[in-house]
């Protein structure tokens, strides 16, 4: 425990500099908004720790007036976690001489972004970068990126949709692994477009479409590098302002980029896939609402002398309660199928069931806590490289809750709890583990992330 205490100290002496870049922006937003409207204060009186740090910095705020016309609008996030088992895993199996299983881990997210108008068009970009630090497992540190941007376009008041190009690394999570002892960095490229049209009466039309590429860094994952394009159209009937209905139809073409050319029986070159969905959703009252998908999703594999096609039901059901002003219930459940995301195979079949609960405990307080489970299957269209491979097929429970402090419109401590269990339910191996995260966020006025309406599966 002194030595976790240690850590954690140190750890916020090197992030010093985030800590009174935030403390600096309480006083920055009270000064700011003298000249600007925004969101409204909670009613609440300020803490007395919170009127103390008002008071130091607002003369020297003062004198960053200029401040207030920079054009781009900054997000800041810097996060401490622990996690006891930070690779997730499986009890009793050795790690690499050198790892630890348990580690603080911190996450530090610098963000920016800006839009402008140009006649009935708007025009946005923004981007990022993300540092992963670990205490003990350095060699998990990595350091990621995010950049889009586009335009909002409209053509009167009968359609409207976004243009929108990006490029992004991240880590991959190591729920969605079954290797350990090292990391996976994904990067993807992908440029969409969107409209939606309003056709007569209460009949809309929308089409969207694009091209992802997808690739890994780990050389177990990389046989799931891919290109992809996609094309979504449909049409909507809004019965009332309370309920809406509507049909579409998904078009998805996969072509995977480093798999060998021989028909090995497993691992398909290809994957066609189409989703024919029916969608509902209804405004049963101001607290009340549902929404949700049913249809089929035929997937198709491209191997090397043959194809392979099968169907699947999907679907996904959204319920939202507001029981009282504080408190909210969300349930969901769904039913997808994708492409491969944590180990070599063809497509995943995955089912998911959360519940969420909020409650407002003070105006400056909330608390969100809940519970999911979830169902993988990486056996679609054939083995995934293998029928011995650990977490092809997989259940996952999660569970937790964050508590949020709103000290200012644009700046919040937070602090959450995630226990996590995942199981192969083929050959028994079990990893649980539990993680605990303390973290500061700032979200400038007027930021703006826009990474397009187009429906992408992935």
């Amino acid at each position: 425990m002194l030595r976790n205490g240690e850590y954690m100290l140190k750890m916020m002496s090197r992030n010093r500099f985030f800590l009174a870049f935030f403390l600096c922006c309480l006083g920055w937003v009270d000064v700011h908004a003298q000249n600007v409207v925004v969101r409204p204060e909670p009613a609440a009186a300020p803490d007395g720790w919170v009127r103390s740090l008002e008071r130091d910095f607002r003369t020297f705020l003062y004198y960053m007036k200029p401040l207030d016309y920079v054009p781009i609008s900054l997000a800041i996030e810097q996060n401490v976690f622990y996690d006891d088992n930070v690779q997730l895993a499986p009890a009793g199996q050795p790690l690499t001489p050198g790892t630890s299983r348990g580690d603080f881990l911190s996450s530090t997210n610098l963000n920016g972004s800006m839009k402008f108008p140009v006649g009935s068009q708007t025009f946005f970009v923004s981007g990022g970068y993300n540092m992963q630090r670990y205490a003990y497992n350095k060699i998990f540190n990595s350091n990621n990126y995010h950049v889009d941007g586009g335009m909002n376009w409209s053509l009167g008041n009968r359609c409207f949709g976004d243009i929108v190009g990006a490029t992004a690394t991240y880590q991959s999570p190591f729920i969605q692994q079954n290797v350990i002892n090292q990391i996976n960095l994904i990067t993807q490229t992908s440029g969409t477009a969107s409209a939606r049209c309003h056709i007569g009466g209460q009949i809309y039309g929308f089409a969207n479409g694009g091209w992802r590429q997808y690739t890994n860094t780990a050389a177990e994952l990389q046989t799931n590098n891919r290109d992809q394009t996609f094309e979504t159209v449909g049409l909507e009937y809004n019965h009332s302002p309370l309920d809406r209905f509507g049909v579409s139809a998904t078009f998805v073409r996969r072509q995977f980029t480093t798999r060998p050319a021989t028909d090995n029986g497993q691992l398909a070159e290809g994957i066609d896939q189409q989703n024919y969905l029916f969608n509902y959703e209804r405004v049963i009252s101001p607290k009340i609402m549902v929404s949700g998908t049913a249809g089929v999703a035929a997937v198709q594999g491209r191997f090397p002398t043959y194809t392979v096609r099968d169907d699947f039901p999907i679907y996904s059901v959204d319920f939202r309660w507001l029981l009282t002003p504080r408190f909210s219930i969300n349930f969901g459940s769904a039913r997808m199928i994708t492409a491969p995301q944590g180990m070599v195979s063809n497509a995943q079949e995955e089912e998911r069931q959360n519940l969420n609960m909020g409650y407002r405990i003070s105006p400056r307080l909330s608390l969100e806590a809940y519970v999911s489970r979830m169902k993988f299957n990486n056996s679609v269209l054939g083995t995934a490289s293998g029928s011995n491979v650990a977490f092809q097929q997989q259940r996952v429970w999660m569970g937790g809750f964050l508590l949020t402090y709103y000290v200012s419109p644009y700046l919040q401590l937070l602090a959450s709890y995630t226990y996590t269990d995942r199981l192969d339910t083929v050959q028994g191996y079990d990893a649980k583990s539990n993680r605990f995260m303390f973290g500061l966020s700032y979200h400038g006025r007027d930021f703006y992330i826009n990474h397009g309406k187009a429906t992408v599966i992935d």
